[in-house]
């Protein structure tokens, strides 16, 4: 219902119950009363009974508009569900038509309505009535001036002239600080919510715990650490404050980022006074907290800690060791004297360490150490070596090109009845087309037949290596390898490209598109003629089950006594 209303007697314009009950009310009062009333409902923003209020006064009581009634439906705009920038408008153009003369008051209770229904050309429009009025803003109108802003996103301009009304002495109100802390959050501007943050922390009046809160979650997902340092020191280290799990563990992240391993060893106090589990992840961001500090020792003493937890280390929890480790080649050597003295003091060692640092042995070419620890494996680890271990041996077997080494290791696996993975054949694979002789390349289709069979596949790069050695060795079992990758859905387009232009042979190419037999002839055997090979498909398959190595006849049974994983 908006004033004044004319036309029809007011009491059959009202639509709602609410006012039909207090305009009954209201009949029984005085102009006074009216009065104290329209003032009281302004400041709430109690718009519906403002309107009413001034309908009364204007209609019925005769009262002309004034200033006094145009303030109050201005306030009474504040309502979030009524109130609207579009009112004010046509106030200000009514009080300009009526000739009512503005005052300082009616443009304030203009820019706090337009601080929470934003107009930013309106908002304007009421500044420059102020100036030329030669109305200076109080405090109010520069705490709305700066909100309005703010909610019209553009905070730049929001900083500007809340440093300019600072610059005039005026002390901005806890409330607007508390709006620009979270407003600044919302953005993720830290350093400005930061700068507003430590103003506020200056006032006597404690922040309070959900701006704290708020701020420190915040911060933490997105990782910005002075945000959390000073949360953490002013809020949660003095028990003003006690954060979520949730919360807890993104600090947790944060330390481990920034090296602060002083946050983090007090995140691990404040979890376990409220006797939550220490899950892994906490324990993880621990100990990378300690790595990114240049504290290797401490580091590992934790997770020697989360090994007797129920919890313990897992591969991929070990990839910040692995990372830290791989930057100087001193590190692993280092690790290694730290866990044996863990050792002679029974602390327990993880396995999965001892594997990560026989990993990065193998990336600095230093197989040698490694197999020399290894041997000494079960002083460190009682347990014994793990499908891990043997894999990041083989590894460094891979890059010293030593395939004696990875045999012995593959019958190593065997005699500790350690069961290989897909990883284990993928890196035998890979030893074996590192290899200079016929032989290798067909001790590494053997395993490439054996994985097959237990229903794994390698992956694209050490299928490629296969083939390029069985293409080097002008060995026909190479399509096989392309047929089968081809019937996996793999794209073999690239390997059947290079198998074409690499062949080593004197008939015309072979078209990447064809289809041949997938068996194995020796090197007299050999036909380039695709349309030969398309008819000896059966032939070759036939033959494929009666030969070994490279074309020769070498019977499946020895090949099982050879190969120490069947």
């Amino acid at each position: 219902m908006a004033p004044p209303m004319t036309g029809r007697p007011l009491k059959h314009q009202l639509q709602t119950d609410r006012e039909r009950q207090f305009y009954k009310e209201w009949q029984k009062v005085g102009k006074t009363y009216l009065h104290k009333e329209l003032s009281s409902r302004a400041q709430k923003g109690d718009k519906e009974l403002v309107d009413l209020i001034v309908n009364i006064l204007v209609q019925e009581r005769h009262e002309n508009l004034d200033a006094r009634h145009y303030y109050a439906l201005m306030l009474g705009n504040c309502c979030a569900e009524r109130g609207s920038a579009q009112i004010i408008e046509e106030l200000l153009e009514g009080m300009h038509k009526n000739e009512v003369p503005a005052d300082s008051d009616i443009f304030h209770a203009a820019l706090k309505v337009l601080a929470i229904h934003p107009d930013y050309l309106l908002r304007q429009r009421v500044l420059s009535l102020l100036e030329q009025y030669w109305f200076p803003l109080s405090l109010d109108g520069w705490q709305y001036l700066v909100v309005g802003l703010c909610r019209d996103r553009q905070y730049e301009l929001a900083l500007a002239k809340f440093q300019e009304m600072r610059d005039l002495a005026f002390a901005p109100e806890p409330w607007l600080l508390h709006f620009l802390i979270t407003s600044f959050l919302s953005i993720s501007a830290f350093p400005e919510a930061l700068s507003m943050l430590q103003l506020r922390n200056q006032y006597a009046e404690p922040i309070s715990s959900t701006i704290w809160a708020t701020a420190l979650s915040s911060a933490a997902v997105d990782f910005n650490y002075p945000v959390v340092d000073y949360v953490w020191r002013h809020a949660v280290s003095s028990r003003y404050l006690n954060p979520s799990s949730g919360s807890c563990t993104a600090v947790l992240a944060v330390a481990a980022r920034y090296g602060d391993y002083r946050l983090a060893t007090d995140v691990i106090r404040v979890l376990g006074q409220r006797n939550s589990a220490i899950l892994t992840q906490h324990y993880e961001s621990l100990y990378e907290s300690y790595l990114a500090a240049y504290d290797l020792h401490t580091a590992l003493s934790v997770l020697s800690i989360m090994t007797s937890t129920p919890t313990p280390l897992t591969e991929s929890g070990a990839s910040a060791l692995f990372q830290y480790l791989l930057k100087e080649p001193n590190r692993p050597e280092l690790a290694l004297r730290i866990l044996k003295k863990h050792r002679a003091t029974d602390k327990p060692v993880s396995i999965v360490v001892v594997n990560t640092i026989l990993d990065v042995l193998g990336h600095f070419n230093a197989l040698p150490t490694a197999l020399d620890h290894y041997g000494r494996l079960k002083r460190l680890v009682p347990e014994g070596p793990t499908t891990s271990t043997f894999n990041a041996l083989l590894r460094g077997c891979y890059k010293s090109a030593a395939k004696d080494t990875a045999m012995f290791l593959a019958a190593e696996m065997r005699e500790l009845k350690v069961k290989p993975d897909s990883l284990t054949y993928d890196r035998l694979i890979l030893v074996c087309c590192k290899g200079k002789f016929e032989v290798d390349i067909d001790d590494g289709y053997k395993y490439w037949e054996e994985m097959r069979a237990r229903g794994w596949w390698p992956r694209f790069g050490t299928v490629f290596q296969l083939v390029q050695g069985l293409t080097r060795e002008r060995n026909r079992r190479v399509w096989t390898v392309l047929q089968e990758n081809a019937r996996r859905g793999e794209d073999s387009l690239v390997m059947r490209k290079w198998v074409n232009e690499n062949w080593p042979r004197s008939g015309r190419e072979l078209d990447t598109g064809d289809v041949v037999g997938d068996g194995e002839e020796s090197d007299d055997e050999m036909n380039d003629d695709k349309e030969v090979l398309k008819n000896e498909e059966g032939k070759q398959k036939n033959s494929d089950r009666a030969r070994g190595r490279g074309g020769k006849a070498t019977s499946e049974e020895e090949f099982k006594q050879w190969n120490p994983l069947m």
